[in-house]
């Protein structure tokens, strides 16, 4: 429908063998929760991840669902029930054992680190975390099935029944209209209402968009973090030596004419890293993106929005980059795939170094581009008709 071709590099795959039973309160989430942690959210990039097994057999067709979904957390191009035997030769095997999995809980900061949930009080303490949980959410893609709000209805019901509420507030999100009229129609809505929740319309909602660290002019200003303590990831605004959240200063920057870069480190984008998370930067004045490796979905919707990815040809280059440096890319005149960029940053005494980028364009996707964007590129081809 859209007229232009579609493109998907070849994928590795990952094998997870599933042995014994799911049972208790443990879920199909814990499965992937755990395999966070194993392979952490970079570990399935550019894979596909094939669970097999016996334990197959004790997950639901919507619990295999949202292992699959899920797989966006580690990377995964995607991931597929069930097991094919001939596949076993050249497959990476995890053993996972359904019959020693509890509940997990993953995070805080990213979602390979994982805990037992009778563990993390604990770690969270001894890591210095903070102990109060400010708000929940029950719902989005991986967690909104009718077998997902049963259960925390379930757990609801059973605090209400002890006069008990929500100290904190959350928000419930189903996962499709469908399971939003049966959840009200069986008195689970009432439930998490009673208890103290907001049930929302089936949407991505809570989910949408992501942190992005702007920094200065076309030509960039790299941004200067505050820490957490000192506010929501407040940055240097550096045509005003001023502080302010991250979009704040970046609609200033718009607003001045003034374009801006961001400088990241590994896996940049992790995790769902849905179409929100690169249109914002884009509408925001920025241009491009440079990092250590990015996650494979990010990096796609970022070229899809007109914006660079691009990536340090030596890591270690990261390091030459400083607050109130100005970075000019160069050779965008002759971008052409396999062929790397070059950087000139202009530090505040004059002097410049010049690092060597990586990126990994199509000549469609340079089209894009060029174009300002991949709709741009659509209703260019579609006007020549």
């Amino acid at each position: 429908m859209a007229s232009l071709p579609w493109e998907l590099k070849c994928p590795k795959v990952i094998g997870i063998r599933l042995t014994g039973k799911l049972s208790g309160w443990t879920s199909a989430k814990d499965v992937i929760l755990k395999v966070s942690e194993i392979l952490t959210v970079k570990g399935g990039t550019g894979a596909i991840i094939e669970y097999f097994g016996p334990g197959v057999d004790s997950i639901s067709a919507t619990g295999m669902g949202t292992i699959c979904n899920m797989g966006a957390e580690v990377g995964a191009t995607t991931s597929v029930f069930p097991y094919n035997e001939s596949m076993r030769d050249y497959l990476e095997i995890i053993d996972l054992d359904l019959d020693t999995l509890v509940p997990h809980v993953n995070g805080p900061y990213t979602p390979d680190l994982a805990w037992p949930i009778d563990k993390f009080g604990e770690n969270a303490k001894k890591n210095g975390w903070p102990q109060d949980i400010k708000v929940a959410l029950i719902g989005s893609c991986t967690n909104s099935s009718y077998e997902d709000m049963t259960r925390a209805a379930s757990i609801a019901k059973q605090a209400l029944d002890k006069g008990m509420k929500a100290k904190t507030s959350f928000l419930v999100t189903p996962g499709s209209e469908q399971v939003r009229a049966t959840i009200e129609r069986d008195g689970l809505t009432k439930i998490f209402e009673d208890f103290g929740g907001t049930v929302l319309a089936n949407a991505c909602g809570p989910c949408i968009g992501r942190r992005t660290s702007p920094s200065g002019e076309c030509t960039v200003l790299i941004l200067d973090l505050l820490g957490e303590e000192e506010g929501l990831y407040p940055v240097r605004n550096h045509l005003t030596d001023t502080f302010g959240t991250v979009p704040e200063t970046a609609r200033y920057y718009k607003a001045h004419g003034k374009y801006w870069v961001v400088i990241g480190d590994e896996n940049y984008g992790e995790g769902s890293s849905r179409e929100h998370a690169a249109l914002e930067p884009r509408h925001l004045g920025g241009r491009a993106i440079i990092t250590k490796s990015f996650a494979r979905i990010h990096e796609t919707n970022l070229k899809k929005q007109g914006m660079l990815p691009l990536t340090f040809e030596d890591p270690a280059d990261y390091d030459k980059i400083d607050s109130g440096d100005k970075v000019s890319i160069v050779g965008l005149k002759e971008f052409a795939p396999g062929k790397p960029l070059k950087a000139v940053i202009k530090k505040p005494d004059g002097s410049k170094v010049e690092i060597s980028l990586n990126h990994t364009f199509n000549e469609q996707q340079i089209e894009w581009f060029k174009a300002g964007s991949a709709l741009n590129r659509m209703k260019q081809k579609i006007a020549l008709k």
